[in-house]
């Protein structure tokens, strides 16, 4: 993808979840895939020339930065094997970090939710955030979804490329700028928001998953189904036997990698009009 307009690259912090060291998911995935996995990398392979990308791996030790905004313009948070809800001390950090980083946006927000006023007066914009997979699923978990939680699939893991619906509020987001209302994207998850959230504008939703994008206000959007991660590495856990695709239709497949490089562009290019 291009540079936007020829201005800066947006400095995203991608905060990775994927592959705890010493667990069974580390030692498969680095079997399957050749040398493991990096969403980091495959995020910045989407976004090419438009971000500098500096990856945080937390499930391997890295700590998270206490004032991202004074490096960075935007976070992702990406994907997890593990639940949003599990007894994790990592997983547990990064909930703190993350309503440390919502809540120092205060009462004060301007009518658009780019910036807010501190104790001292100086306006400060709040820092975009993209949450992917289970980091939809934690945007969720720490700011409340009334009473809609996180839950296992009742009709079982969505693995595969598949159509969402857009709903009306979608088809009008800067992040579906240029979709139909049915694109495919690619779906890894076994865990999902079982309601529509009342903390969220839902942008679309699945016959079987009420809300796989959501935008929570102050420029926090999040997707339940994987922008960022190609089919290639989809489609080797699967000859692996690691994930099953629901025939005929749950094929990875390159539509959900052109709908992911056009959703990210529309991501930076929104994160790139607030700067």
């Amino acid at each position: 993808m291009a540079n936007l307009g020829g201005e800066r690259p947006v400095r995203v912090l991608y905060v990775s979840m994927l592959c705890e060291r010493g667990t069974r998911e580390d030692t498969i995935c680095t079997q399957a895939t050749r040398g493991g996995v990096n969403d980091p990398d495959w995020f910045a392979s989407r976004a090419g020339a438009a971000a500098v990308v500096t990856p945080v791996f937390i499930t391997h030790g890295d700590g998270l930065p206490a004032s991202p905004a004074d490096t960075f313009d935007a976070v992702v948070v990406g994907g997890t094997f593990n639940s949003a809800s599990d007894d994790k001390v990592w997983l547990h950090d990064l909930h703190k970090w993350l309503r440390n980083l919502w809540g120092g946006c205060g009462d004060g927000m301007t009518a658009d939710g780019a910036t807010v006023k501190e104790a001292d007066g100086v306006a400060r914009r709040t820092l975009p955030l993209l949450g992917i997979c289970g980091g939809h699923q934690a945007v969720s978990v720490v700011l409340g979804s009334g009473t809609a939680s996180v839950t296992p699939m009742e009709t079982g893991p969505t693995d595969g490329t598949y159509p969402i619906e857009l709903t009306a509020a979608g088809s009008t987001h800067p992040l579906f700028r240029g979709f139909d209302q049915t694109p495919r994207f690619h779906f890894g998850n076994y865990d999902h928001i079982n309601e529509t959230p009342t903390a969220a504008e839902t942008l679309a939703r699945t016959p079987t998953s009420p809300a796989v994008a959501c935008d929570w206000g102050r420029g926090w959007w999040s997707t339940q189904f994987h922008p960022e991660a190609p089919s290639s590495w989809f489609s080797e856990l699967v000859t692996a036997g690691l994930i099953e695709c629901q025939a005929p239709q749950g094929v990875y497949t390159a539509a959900g990698d052109e709908a992911g490089e056009r959703l990210i562009a529309n991501w930076l290019a929104a994160v790139s009009a607030v700067q």
